[in-house]
């Protein structure tokens, strides 16, 4: 941008922190050191007046943007196609197909936040995923409409007014129904490790379908660490068919089949099938 531009704050806004809100106005790949100088140069203000980079803004603030060199990869739109299960003034539930990563990374065009950024682009603030889902795994996926609602699901994440169900296929007979898990987790470069100071992960398992060479497993999970449900199983002896980094990958010739069957809190409670083929198909009834 060549120009100073004068951006009001909209209600969907509303609520962030200075430093956030121009992170998404600016690009997320300019360098919060370029940000911290423009605010404390005093060229970055609200309603005319110089501003701090943790102070949050309101509804109708006027902030002042410099001119800048956006950083952020300009793509054209994407207009490959999003289920939506739910929409509301607050919120989209949406379905992530297996194989789709949430976020841009290296050599990741085709993303589920660039497919909901092109269908919603007229918007102030872009819809953003509330969680993360691993780019194998399929299944529910939360995105908020406006900040105040992003901050709202964060504070209720790991509580238990919020309900998060996966299913899963593992390599194995499961035959410890009920089986709570509970681990020291850090993660590494290359995953997800145990170790005496990590951080606690914590999942309960049931079992729906158990046969001599996969099971059908009901995973609920209590926090919400990196590839928490992967590691666990495979820790366990038991990988989730299809897991390329605990498993056995595609030995069984199926994308990784884990996948975001439950969501609820108060007054909301949204389920979504998978849909597994043939021998990993599942119940139309979950216990």
């Amino acid at each position: 941008m060549s120009k100073v531009e004068n951006c009001r704050v909209s209600e969907q806004e509303s609520g962030q922190k200075i430093i956030s809100y121009l992170k998404r106005k600016m690009g997320r790949n300019f360098p919060d050191s370029g940000l911290m100088r423009l605010i404390r140069t005093g060229q970055v203000r609200v309603n005319k007046r110089r501003c701090k980079a943790f102070q949050r803004i309101s509804t109708d603030d006027i902030v002042r943007i410099p001119p800048h060199q956006n950083t952020q990869k300009v793509e054209g739109p994407n207009n490959e196609p999003i289920t939506i299960i739910f929409e509301n003034q607050d919120f989209l539930v949406l379905e992530k197909p297996a194989g789709i990563p949430v976020h841009s990374g290296t050599r990741q065009l085709d993303t589920l936040v660039s497919r909901v950024h092109s269908k919603f682009q007229d918007t102030k603030f872009k819809p953003t995923p509330v969680h993360r889902l691993d780019k194998d795994t399929s299944g529910l996926i939360l995105f908020a409409k406006s900040y105040s609602w992003l901050r709202r699901m964060h504070d209720i994440w790991s509580t238990p007014d919020l309900r998060k169900v996966y299913l899963a296929w593992v390599e194995g007979s499961w035959q410890d129904n009920g089986l709570k898990m509970q681990d020291k987790v850090e993660k590494k470069y290359h995953g997800v490790c145990t170790e005496e100071q990590g951080k606690t992960a914590l999942s309960k398992v049931d079992c729906i379908v158990t046969g001599k060479d996969f099971s059908l497993l009901k995973i609920v999970i209590f926090t919400g660490r990196t590839h928490q449900i992967r590691f666990q199983l495979a820790k366990r002896g038991f990988p989730v068919v299809g897991d390329k980094k605990y498993g056995n990958g595609l030995k069984y010739g199926q994308t990784m089949l884990l996948h975001s069957y439950k969501l609820s809190w108060p007054e909301h409670d949204f389920v979504l099938l998978p849909r597994w083929k043939d021998e990993f198909n599942i119940p139309k009834k979950i216990p």
